[in-house]
C-alpha cells in the first residue's frame, strides 16, 4: 500500500466541487456532511480529513468515489430484498475486504456479503450500514447513537486484512471506530474451509444437514391408505411403545399431556413433530391425508429403535413432561383405532373453529430482531403475523420450546376491541420496540397500523382517490391502480409503523375481524388476481388487474358493479 493518503488534493477536489443531493450521498446526508467543511482553508481542510476518518470518507463519496458508488448503489427495493426472505432470515451484513484464494466461491446463508472489487466498496458498505440503522435499528441521526446501536447489536461486520490502499486503511479506520466487527482473515485457511471458516467467526448459523448413507438401500412405512397419525392431548405414559412387526401399514400416535396443551394445539404440534423427526433424526418423514410416511436408510433400525428416535428426538426439541410415543404395526389394531383417531379430529376442528381473540394467548415474535433490533410482530388468533407462519407455531413455540423467539404476553385490558387495542399489547409493542412504538391496534389500517417487518406476505393500503382499501401479494410484479407496486410500498413502510399501509399474512384476509374499523374486505376494492384466486374470494366487488389497469378504469369498474 502507498505510504499515506493525498490529503492536500482531496481537499482541493472536495472545495471544488459543486453541492449535490444525490441518493449515493448516504454518508454526507445522514452522518457528516463534508460539503459543509468547503469553508475551511485549504491547508486547514486537509489536516481535519487526515485527522477524521469519517470526515474523509464523507469527501471521497463527494468526489473520486462518486461514480462509483452512483453506479453500485442499490436502489431501495434492491436493498430490501435480502432482508426480505423468510426462509433465512439476514443476520450478518459483511464486507469482504480480504483477498480470498483464487477461485472461492461464497456461501454464507443469513448473511448480505459486499466483496471488496475497489477501495470504494468500503464506502458502499458504510452506506448500506447507514441505511439499515436508520431503517431497523431506530437510528434518528449522530455518530453517538449510531455507535451505541452497532457497538450494542453486531449486524455489521467487516473481513479485512492488510490494507491494499491508502484509502483502505482509512475505511477500515473509520469503520473500527464505529463499532463495525472487524475479523482478521487467516490467509493459511484451506479454501475448501473458507466458508465454514467464516460463519464461525461472523457467528452465522451452519446449515444443518442429514448424514447421506443413504442410496438405493432403505426400509418406509406408512403413507397407506390404512396407516394414521396423530398427536393427541390426552396424557398418556411417557417412554415408547411399538406393536407389531415392520410392515407397510403404520399408526403413529403421540400423546402429550392435556394440562400443558389444548386439543386445538394439536393440529399444529402434528405437522411441527413430523418436521422435528424430518430434520433432527436419521428418518425422513413426509406427511399424507392423514398419515405419515417414514423411511429409514439405516436398515438394521428395529421398530424399537425407530420409536425411541422419535422419543428422544421430541424430548429434547420440546418441554413436555409426558410424551408418549406409540408406534403401531399391526393392520388390525390399526383399524380398530381409526374410528377414535377420526372422533378426536373432528373435535379438534370444532375447538379450533370457536377460538376467538379473547380466549387465546397473544404471541409476539421477535425472529426479526436477527436483522432489526426493535422489530417484533403481535400475533393473535384473529391475527397472524404478516410474515404469513401460524399463529398456532408461535404459541406452540413460546409454549413449548426453550426458544426464546416467542413468547406469550397478556392482552391486557381491552380498549377497543374493533380496532384492537389492548393494554397489554401495547405495553409489549413499547418494551419490544425499545420504545419506538408508543400505540398499537391490531386490526386498524389508518390509526396506530401494526409496524411492518421486511417480510410481509402482502401489503394493504388505502386509497384515499375511491376510499377503498388495495391489497398486493409478494408474488405479485404488478401495479395497482394507482401506479404502486409491492416492492415500493415495502420501502415505503418496512420497519415502520405508517398509518394508512400495513403488512398483512393472507390468512388475516379471511379472518372475520381483517380491518373490521376501515370496513374489511367488504371495503376491498383491488387485489391482485393471483392472490384472489389463491385465497379463493367470490367477491364481485374486488377488482383485479384484469378488470383495470389504473384509476379511471377501477372508478368505472365499481360504477358498474354499484348499479
Amino acid at each position: 500500500m502507498s505510504e499515506s493518503l493525498d490529503y492536500d488534493a482531496l481537499a482541493g477536489e472536495l472545495a471544488s466541487g459543486e453541492s449535490r443531493s444525490l441518493r449515493h450521498q448516504t454518508i454526507n446526508e445522514t452522518l457528516i456532511d463534508s460539503r459543509a467543511l468547503r469553508q475551511l482553508p485549504a491547508s486547514e481542510l486537509a489536516v481535519r480529513l487526515a485527522a477524521d476518518p469519517l470526515a474523509c470518507m464523507a469527501a471521497m463519496e463527494l468526489t473520486a468515489a462518486a461514480s462509483h458508488l452512483a453506479h453500485a448503489t442499490p436502489s431501495e427495493a434492491e436493498f430490501l430484498r435480502p432482508f426480505a426472505d423468510n426462509r433465512e432470515l439476514l443476520r450478518r451484513m459483511v464486507y469482504i475486504a480480504a483477498e480470498l484464494p483464487e477461485g472461492s466461491a461464497l456461501d454464507l446463508p443469513g448473511a448480505k456479503v459486499i466483496q471488496r472489487t475497489c477501495a470504494w466498496d468500503g464506502l458502499l458498505f458504510l452506506s448500506s450500514i447507514l441505511r439499515w440503522a436508520s431503517r431497523f435499528g431506530n437510528w434518528k441521526g449522530g455518530l453517538r447513537d449510531l455507535r451505541r446501536i452497532l457497538y450494542g447489536y453486531p449486524f455489521a461486520a467487516a473481513v479485512i486484512s492488510e490494507p491494499e490502499t491508502a484509502e483502505d486503511g482509512v475505511i477500515f479506520s473509520a469503520l473500527a471506530g464505529l463499532g463495525v466487527e472487524m475479523v482478521d482473515y487467516d490467509r493459511h485457511v484451506a479454501m475448501h474451509h473458507l466458508n465454514a471458516w467464516l460463519s464461525e467467526r461472523l457467528g452465522l448459523r451452519p446449515t444443518l444437514a442429514k448424514a447421506k448413507q443413504q442410496r438405493l438401500d432403505f426400509r418406509q412405512a406408512g403413507g397407506t391408505q390404512n396407516s394414521l397419525y396423530v398427536v393427541r392431548a390426552m396424557g398418556g405414559v411417557d417412554g415408547v411403545d411399538v406393536r407389531g412387526s415392520t410392515g407397510d401399514d403404520l399408526a403413529l400416535i403421540i400423546d402429550i399431556s392435556d394440562r400443558e396443551v389444548s386439543v386445538a394445539a394439536t393440529a399444529y404440534l402434528e405437522r411441527l413433530f413430523a418436521t422435528v423427526i424430518n430434520e433432527q433424526t436419521p428418518l425422513s418423514a413426509e406427511l399424507t391425508e392423514g398419515s405419515l410416511r417414514i423411511r429409514w436408510y439405516d436398515t438394521r433400525l428395529t421398530p424399537e429403535d425407530l420409536g425411541q428416535i422419535i422419543y428422544d428426538a421430541l424430548r429434547k426439541q420440546f418441554i413436555l413432561s409426558v410424551i408418549s410415543v406409540n408406534i403401531i404395526f399391526d393392520p388390525l389394531r390399526i383399524g380398530s383405532l381409526r374410528p377414535s383417531v377420526l372422533s378426536y379430529r373432528e373435535d379438534r376442528t370444532i375447538q379450533l373453529k370457536k377460538r376467538t381473540e379473547e380466549g387465546s394467548a397473544f404471541v409476539v415474535c421477535t425472529s426479526c430482531k436477527r436483522y432489526a433490533p426493535n422489530a417484533f410482530c403481535i400475533a393473535s388468533v384473529d391475527r397472524p403475523p404478516c410474515c404469513g407462519r401460524p399463529y398456532d407455531e408461535l404459541a406452540t413455540l413460546a409454549q413449548l420450546t426453550r426458544d426464546m423467539e416467542q413468547l406469550a404476553v397478556d392482552r391486557g385490558i381491552c380498549q377497543d376491541r374493533a380496532r384492537g387495542t389492548y393494554l397489554g399489547a401495547e405495553k409489549a409493542a413499547r418494551v419490544y420496540s425499545l420504545g419506538s412504538v408508543a400505540r398499537v391496534n391490531l386490526h386498524s389500517l389508518r390509526e396506530n397500523p401494526h409496524p411492518t417487518t421486511a417480510i410481509p406476505e402482502c401489503i394493504a393500503y388505502f386509497l384515499e382517490e375511491l376510499d377503498l382499501l388495495c391489497i398486493l401479494s409478494k408474488d405479485y410484479s404488478g401495479r395497482s391502480p394507482d401506479g404502486k407496486t409491492f416492492d415500493s410500498l415495502l420501502a415505503r413502510i418496512a420497519g415502520r409503523q405508517v398509518p394508512g399501509f400495513a403488512g398483512i399474512s393472507e390468512a388475516y384476509i379471511l379472518s372475520g375481524r381483517f380491518l373490521a374499523p376501515d370496513g374489511g374486505l367488504s371495503r376491498v376494492g383491488w387485489m391482485n388476481s393471483t392472490l384472489k384466486a389463491r385465497l379463493k374470494v367470490n367477491a364481485e366487488h374486488i377488482a383485479t388487474e384484469k378488470d383495470c389497469i389504473n384509476l379511471a378504469g377501477l372508478k368505472d369498474f365499481l360504477a358498474a358493479w354499484r348499479h
